[in-house]
């Protein structure tokens, strides 16, 4: 009995630890994609992340009520809404900011801006960042890449490739620029927007390419 004791234990332990490893792997596989491109250097911006709040894009055909039912409905979020963006005309969608109940871990996140991204009503979700911005005596407290990046083409890039690579990542072209091109990023792409950024600097036609961060005042 002894014996069957000891072995049960041993492999108890081994479970536990395979699935700690297993945890803290996901977890600094999953903060690793928080970086952006400065040109060849890579900016990462993990510690900067935000565990307390969430960046969500709605469509603007959905009314105010219909998004507000829809949050209330997800268990793990407050019911406040920190920031309402609706109106503003160089935005497709409405942005809302909601702060979670408990602080959630990176692939906490990750689980549930993957759940969001199945309900028809969400556009886009985001990772939000301490991000300080001032103007005037306002300063903002939180930053988040949104659903846009900005790119600009070696010069000797032709511009077919970008049409090609856009329509390769279910990415679009918004608005074209002397200084740059800004492009619109959704759930329906191949990744968010940052890691948009950084796939398509990659490819070694741009020059540079960032997330359009936007800066949001809580309070």
């Amino acid at each position: 009995m002894k014996k069957i004791i000891i072995l049960v234990s041993f492999i108890m332990a081994i479970v536990v630890s395979c699935e700690k490893e297993e945890i803290e792997y996901s977890y600094d596989l999953c903060k690793q994609g928080h970086f952006y491109y400065t040109f060849d250097e890579k900016y990462y911006i993990d510690s900067l992340m935000q565990n307390d709040y969430l960046l969500i894009g709605f469509e603007k055909s959905y009314l105010n009520e219909q998004i507000n039912e829809f949050l209330n409905n997800q268990t793990y979020f407050e019911s406040e809404n920190l920031v309402e963006q609706y109106d503003l005309q160089d935005i497709n969608y409405k942005l809302i900011i909601r702060k979670f109940k408990t602080s959630k871990s990176c692939v906490e996140i990750e689980n549930i801006i993957h759940k969001l991204h199945k309900s028809e009503i969400v556009a886009f979700a985001a990772f939000t960042y301490t991000g300080k911005f001032c103007m005037d005596l306002n300063c903002t407290e939180l930053m988040s890449y949104s659903n846009e990046f900005l790119v600009q083409l070696n010069d000797s890039t032709d511009y077919n490739k970008l049409i090609k690579l856009v329509n390769k990542t279910n990415t679009w072209i918004k608005k074209e620029s002397r200084l740059y091109i800004l492009i619109g990023v959704d759930k329906n792409s191949l990744g968010n927007s940052m890691l948009m950024a950084n796939y398509f600097y990659e490819t070694g036609l741009f020059y540079y390419t960032q997330p359009n961060f936007r800066y949001f005042d809580l309070y």
